[in-house]
């Protein structure tokens, strides 16, 4: 990396951190460095909008007297600085309340030996280049359709990051990243009638990025494809969300199995472990170490090594997702989530290509989007606005809009009787579509 991503300087910040705090009489301390650059650059109507550099460096200190706790962070990096952090975060523990499940990881579950990921993928763009992607971008999304198409912009990210962690067990680890971004929105018009819409492409590495006509094209197509949106009467539909929009409704799950959810007793999953809550075809597994996967990573925010599990085995929910403070609120070992999930992978017995599940559907309404936030995740109850398509005899007939589907998240698992084969691999969660058996669909 380049001079301001150095790590060597960023370790011997930590080294200094970790000697001032175990000098102030700290039992033990955590620190935790960030040091990120990037630029983003935005065209609207072949013009720019906005260019950005960014840099940006964080220390975090925390430190531990007995089950006590404090934190402190600089973006001073100078040696008076970081002494000052330690003072703080010391003051800050000392007035704190005892918690017994407070402390470090144990130190046989810190990755002392994480793997390589090779997260890190140098892409030396300058902003004029960046500009002619992005307005090339832009240029031909209004050019396949001038008479109904208008920019709602195009632009282009490109990020580098180093992160190192450190702590009192003599643990020291540190990776670099990288991520890169690529949008375009339009807005279409006819007869008065207006519809956004756009497309991103984003990857770790810049040679996976899809191209500026794919991304132009499926904008302009998607934005086209919207125009004459209608709502549908009130009735009970099969749902199918398309492999993006089902992300979410996978979220909900992953969520609902975290730890702070479980031992606050706030999780419709309470007391499910080992049941069945999907589909016997239907398995769940997190993959930390996939190649250039979006959620790869070696450790985890405490530093304990991460590892592969398997969510939900053949339709039964097999694990919850720890850190090690809520593993502890339950009496179980941390689970290497502190922080979240590392590529969820969505994997099944069977499924079927998106066009199939389409054709197979008398009647039916594909989800595209979801609106709003009516999911409650400790009773499962669903309320979301959607736009979409009506299908009626395996076709699609026309798009629709403000309407919403309701259902209970436990009967959607349960009712799932279809998963596309295309996955999208943008996103921490790698899933194709998903067809719920019937939901309630609330319109006109």
């Amino acid at each position: 990396m380049t001079t301001p991503m150095n790590v060597e300087s960023l370790k011997q910040i930590a080294e200094q951190a970790l000697d001032l705090a175990k000098k102030s009489g700290a039992d033990a301390v955590e620190v935790e460095g960030h040091l990120g650059q990037g630029m983003s650059v935005n065209i609207l109507n072949q013009q720019v909008d906005s260019l950005e550099y960014d840099r940006g460096k964080e220390f975090t200190i925390t430190v531990y007297l007995g089950k006590k706790r404090g934190s402190a962070s600089t973006n001073d990096f100078s040696l008076p600085s970081i002494k000052r952090a330690v003072a703080a975060a010391r003051d800050f523990a000392t007035y704190a309340a005892e918690d017994p499940y407070s402390g470090l990881p144990d130190r046989h579950e810190l990755a002392f030996s994480p793997p390589n990921l090779d997260l890190y993928f140098p892409w030396d763009i300058t902003a004029p280049q960046a500009i002619e992607l992005a307005t090339a971008c832009e240029a031909r999304a209004i050019s396949l359709n001038k008479s109904l198409v208008k920019s709602d912009g195009a632009g282009l990210g490109s990020h580098q990051n180093m992160y190192l962690l450190a702590n009192s067990e003599g643990f020291m680890q540190h990776y670099a990243s990288s991520s890169y971004e690529m949008h375009c929105s339009v807005i279409a018009e006819k007869n008065g009638e207006m519809q956004s819409e756009s497309e991103f492409t984003c990857a770790i590495d810049p040679a996976d990025l899809s191209t500026t006509d794919f991304i132009a094209e499926e904008a302009n197509k998607k934005a086209v494809a919207r125009l004459g949106a209608r709502q549908l009467p009130t009735q009970t539909l099969p749902v199918l969300f398309v492999n993006h929009a089902a992300v979410s409704f996978w979220k909900y799950l992953i969520a609902a199995a975290m730890g702070g959810n479980i031992y606050r007793r706030s999780s419709f999953l309470l007391d499910k472990l080992g049941q069945l809550i999907l589909p016997e075809h239907i398995s769940l597994l997190e993959k930390p170490f996939l190649v250039k996967g979006a959620g790869s990573a070696p450790f985890d925010d405490e530093g304990v090594y991460t590892r592969e599990k398997t969510f939900i085995d053949c339709g039964v929910f097999n694990t919850y997702f720890l850190s090690t403070y809520s593993g502890r609120q339950l009496g179980l070992p941390t689970t290497g989530n502190a922080g979240g999930v590392n590529n969820m992978v969505i994997e099944s017995r069977q499924t079927k290509p998106l066009a199939d599940l389409i054709a197979g559907l008398d009647k039916g309404l594909i989800v595209t989007d979801t609106l709003g936030q009516g999911v409650n995740i400790v009773n499962g109850d669903y309320s979301k606005g959607v736009t979409g398509f009506y299908v009626e005899k395996g076709k699609i007939q026309f798009p629709v809009e403000e309407i919403t589907i309701a259902s209970n998240l436990k009967d959607m698992y349960q009712k799932i009787v279809g998963l596309g084969t295309e996955q999208d691999y943008r996103y921490n969660i790698r899933t194709g579509a998903v067809l719920i058996d019937s939901m309630a669909v609330a319109g006109s």
